[in-house]
């Protein structure tokens, strides 16, 4: 009986780690992509395997400034079937947006790589069309408003 606890165990241990080393690998990406900072890098010491990023100020792709924000890259995302929501941090930080990955069993480096894909292809996307942003001063809080999350 202690065996099969002991395995069991291991069996659990192995399975969090490789979490948390696929959440180091994505997160790596995501600062590759020159554009994002990273708020949280899926480090086992300090949290869960997640990674939590934000547009840079100022960001530069491909030698052209950014335009879009996190929002507008979640919404192309959503297009090719990835559930990456922007939102913005509770009140005292509501200015700051970002978008988050939580690494849970199942997620393999392939699954990464694809979403890593999709998302180079949604930041080329964003970077050669033209974005008109609307802002008539609407609150109506359902239509007009962007973002997916509110912590009011």
């Amino acid at each position: 009986r202690k065996e099969k606890s002991t395995s069991w165990f291991l069996s659990k241990m192995v399975k969090k780690l490789y979490c948390y080393d696929v959440g180091k690998f994505f997160a790596k990406a995501i600062k590759d992509f020159g554009i994002f900072e990273l708020v949280y890098d899926s480090n086992p010491h300090e949290g869960i395997p997640a990674v939590t990023w934000k547009l840079k100020k100022d960001a530069t792709y491909e030698g052209k400034k950014v335009e879009f924000d996190l929002y507008q890259l979640s919404d192309v995302l959503r297009e090719r079937g990835w559930l990456l929501p922007a939102y913005s941090l509770p009140a005292n930080c509501q200015e700051i947006i970002v978008q988050r990955v939580l690494i849970r069993h199942g997620c393999s480096y392939d699954l990464m790589e694809l979403l890593l894909k999709d998302i180079k292809r949604s930041i080329h996307k964003l970077q050669h069309i033209k974005i008109t942003k609307i802002d008539d001063g609407c609150t109506c809080n359902s239509c007009c408003s962007k973002g997916s999350f509110n912590h009011s």
